[in-house]
Order: C-alpha cells, then structure tokens, then sequence
C-alpha cells in the first residue's frame, strides 16, 4: 500500500536486512527454523554491512534469534554501538520436515508435500512447520508491535529471506499465490515505511556496500523461502 507520510511525525523506518550467506545457501538446503553457519564470504558481508550501517543514525536494532541472524548483526551492533534484541517473531519460516535436506532431493524424500509446496498454496502448511499464511500473519503482527513501541523512529532488524518476501507482498498487495519475481539478496538492505498498520516500501535489494567489498550476492535463492 503506497501512502506519503513525509509530513507524518510518528511514522517509522525500518530497514530489513537479510543475513549474510551461509553454508546451506551454498549447498540449497533448506534451513527454515534450522541453521547453518556464515561461510567466509557471509562474514565479509556482514562487516560491510556493519560499515555502510555505521552511518545510517539507527535508533534500534533487532535480530531475528537464529544463529545466521545474530552473527551477522554482531558487527552491526559493534559499528553503531546499539545494543541487539533477539526476536524469535523475526524467524525465518518453519520449514518442518524439510529443514536440512537439499532441494534437489525434496521432489523424492517428500513428493507429495513437496508437490503442494511449489503449487503456492498459502494455506499448505508444510508438516511440522507453517503455511504461508501462518508466515505472513506473524510478520505482520511483528512489525505492527515495533511500529507501535517506536514510533518516529529508525529501526533496524536483521532478518531471512523469506521474511523479506511477505514484507514485499504485505506493501505491495502481492497475493500469496503469486509466484515470487524479485530477488532476496544475502546482506542487502530494504527500506519501508510504516504508519498505523500502513506500508510503503522505500528501496529493495541495496547491495552496494557488497559491490564494494567484492562480496556481491547473486540472489540465489530456492524458489521459495529459505
């Protein structure tokens, strides 16, 4: 949903930041509530990420819980001098029995589940994990409670890649079942504005402090969320 609010004193800004590459990005597994950790490159994104946030007058800063969430918001932390709230709500979404496998295997171990996965039901509720209307509910409902407890302000919150994506369909109206057509990039940054509930997305997929570094995400991701 597109709206002004430049004269809008309590609106907030968040910057949503995917974490940087981890080794399951390398090998297509899927990872969901499961980790795996930052391989070389992904720290080097995460301190070029630090350094172009050093600069960006945050006033706090979130991070999803989960271990590749958290050791790329350390520097971030470190360069900003702001101290991270861990924020289970900002989990990637739980993949359930598909968590750890490569995707190439999925189509065999779990035909049919895997089947409705990429039929983009947003009702199929993968087992043990959540459906895409599950995930939406919980992103949406975390963003109204930060928007809420810090109005005006400039808020960080390092995140995944699948987050990102329901971001994206709440600001833009996007339905579920609408295959994804944009990039989630490792390490990027995106903008939005948020005001009573109200979204509009500012910039998408900035990797200009990884063009830098020569660390550049190739946006590589499953076909869904990862």
């Amino acid at each position: 949903m597109k709206n002004n609010y430049n004269n809008i004193l309590d609106a907030v800004e968040f910057i949503f930041i995917r974490h940087g590459e981890t080794a399951w990005n390398l090998e297509n597994r899927m990872q969901g509530h499961r980790d795996s950790p930052l391989t070389e490159k992904g720290l080097r994104q995460a301190e070029a990420l630090a350094e172009r946030l050093s600069g960006a007058n945050l006033d706090v800063l979130y991070s999803s819980d989960l271990g590749r969430a958290w050791q790329t918001v350390i520097p971030v932390a470190a360069r900003t001098g702001l101290e991270p709230v861990a924020a289970p709500n900002w989990r990637e979404r739980n993949l359930g029995i598909f968590e750890g496998i490569e995707i190439s295997a999925l189509p065999a171990t779990y035909p049919a589940e895997w089947a409705a996965f990429m039929a983009w039901d947003p009702a199929f509720r993968v087992p043990n994990g959540e459906s895409s209307n599950d995930l939406q509910d919980r992103i949406r409902s975390a963003a109204d409670e930060l928007g809420r407890r810090h109005p005006g302000k400039k808020i960080g919150v390092v995140t995944h890649g699948g987050v990102l994506d329901m971001l994206m369909r709440i600001a833009l109206d996007i339905p579920l079942d609408r295959k994804r057509a944009y990039s989630l990039y490792n390490a990027s940054l995106n903008t939005f504005t948020w005001h009573a509930g109200t979204w509009r997305l500012n910039t998408w997929g900035d990797i200009r402090h990884l063009e830098a570094a020569g660390t550049r995400d190739n946006g590589a991701v499953t076909p869904r969320s990862l």
